[in-house]
């Protein structure tokens, strides 16, 4: 098994067990609450309103963390929150002039395309991401600067045309940047900058490699730089 699908594994398996032992503690909450106030009919008919209402929330945050854990099996990239602390860095490798039409595929919850954008306003920028949860949370968390130049996308990235991209960032696993590697050398016009977070193109030697100096099992340590000249056949 190769490290991308150890991690992407790992990762599905802890949010898993975090989603069912919060469902119990709430359960076993609702429970308690109850036998505390057997005696009282007055506040047992509280008690089973509250019950009521504290079981569809759990309903609902189950459905969603189930909707969440089917994006991972449907995307085959799963959302990774990358450090904030590292934004700045990749801000810097991205290197996005004004004019430019940068893309995030995979964008997640649209933080680097929102660290981008209060760098150089004078830019467009398009998140596409195919998992429903990350893209929902992403229109709401940005929807202050979301308009004509900034724009997050609910599809899969391999099909939408990136011929108009100047920049593109990516953070994906090892097996989904071999696969997205004919579509970037097919469309991508000549010096297209593009920036993977952690992991490289299968042979194609990066023209930067920016080491983040974060600790071993800290996520995002290494930026690889291409241009679209190392990409074309």
């Amino acid at each position: 098994m190769s490290y991308g699908r150890k991690y992407r594994l790992k990762f599905m398996c802890r949010r898993f067990v975090v989603l069912c032992i919060s469902a119990r503690l709430v359960w076993t909450f609702v429970l308690a609450e109850r036998a505390f106030f057997v005696y009282t009919s007055f506040m047992e008919t509280l008690i089973f309103v509250g019950q009521i209402f504290i079981v569809i929330i759990c309903i609902l945050v189950m459905i969603v963390g189930l909707m969440y854990q089917w994006s991972l099996f449907a995307t085959r990239a799963p959302f990774v929150e990358i450090p904030k602390e590292i934004l700045g860095d990749i801000v810097k490798a991205m290197d996005v002039k004004p004019g430019s039409i940068v893309y995030d595929l995979g964008s997640g919850d649209g933080r680097v395309l929102a660290a981008c954008y209060r760098k150089e306003s004078d830019a467009k920028y398009i998140g596409i991401d195919k998992a429903i949860v990350p893209h929902v949370y992403a229109k709401f968390r940005l929807r202050k600067i979301l308009g004509s130049n900034f724009k997050l996308l609910h599809k899969n990235f391999f099909r939408h045309d990136l011929s108009d991209a100047t920049h593109i960032y990516v953070y994906l696993f090892p097996g989904l940047l071999k696969s997205l590697l004919p579509k970037l050398q097919k469309e991508l016009k000549p010096g297209t900058r593009v920036v993977s977070c952690d992991f490289e193109f299968p042979d194609i030697k990066p023209v930067e490699v920016v080491d983040l100096n974060r600790p071993k099992g800290k996520r995002g340590r290494k930026l690889y730089v291409y241009l679209i000249k190392q990409l074309k056949k």
